[in-house]
């Protein structure tokens, strides 16, 4: 039994499927190159159409990185070492400086860190665990948040 092959576009099914896989929610350019070459777009139109999602206003790279800063620290709790991390893995490019989180947005992450730290710190704290300070440290370091931030939450105090 012969497989289907995938469903050719033309170009300009091409053009009306990546306007709206850019207008539903911010992309990066990678994310649209991937799905350009989902749709088996020839490479050499790439370039093409990246223009013309970029002159629509479809594709704003600046505009992509806040949102996904602001998404990240506020629902997943992430903190900046691992939004950066993301975000190099999402759109290719290396981002050396710092993520700055809004006040917001970092205050939102450090609640909900707090907040999770706590309940860690039970859970921990009720099997008894050995080096319950190092394993909370981890867990923080692991969400992105740096030893300086995490020190200063209330959960944290007093362990030793």
């Amino acid at each position: 039994m012969a497989t289907p092959s995938k469903k050719s576009f033309t170009p300009d099914e091409i053009r009306d499927k990546i306007r709206h896989f850019c207008a539903y929610q911010e992309r990066s350019r990678l994310q649209v190159i991937r799905k350009l070459k989902s749709l088996q777009c020839p490479e050499e139109h790439f370039s093409s159409m990246l223009q013309m999602l970029t002159e629509g206003n479809y594709l704003n790279e600046q505009r992509f990185v806040a949102q996904y800063v602001r998404s990240r620290s506020a629902s997943k709790g992430w903190g900046p070492a691992k939004i950066v991390q993301a975000l190099q893995r999402e759109t290719g490019e290396n981002y050396r400086e710092e993520i700055r989180l809004d006040a917001d947005s970092g205050s939102l992450a450090l609640q909900k860190l707090d907040k999770d730290l706590f309940k860690k710190r039970q859970e921990l704290e009720k099997k008894k665990e050995p080096f319950l300070r190092e394993k909370l440290l981890q867990f923080c370091l692991r969400r992105g948040f740096s030893p300086q931030v995490v020190s200063s939450l209330q959960s944290f105090r007093g362990l030793r």
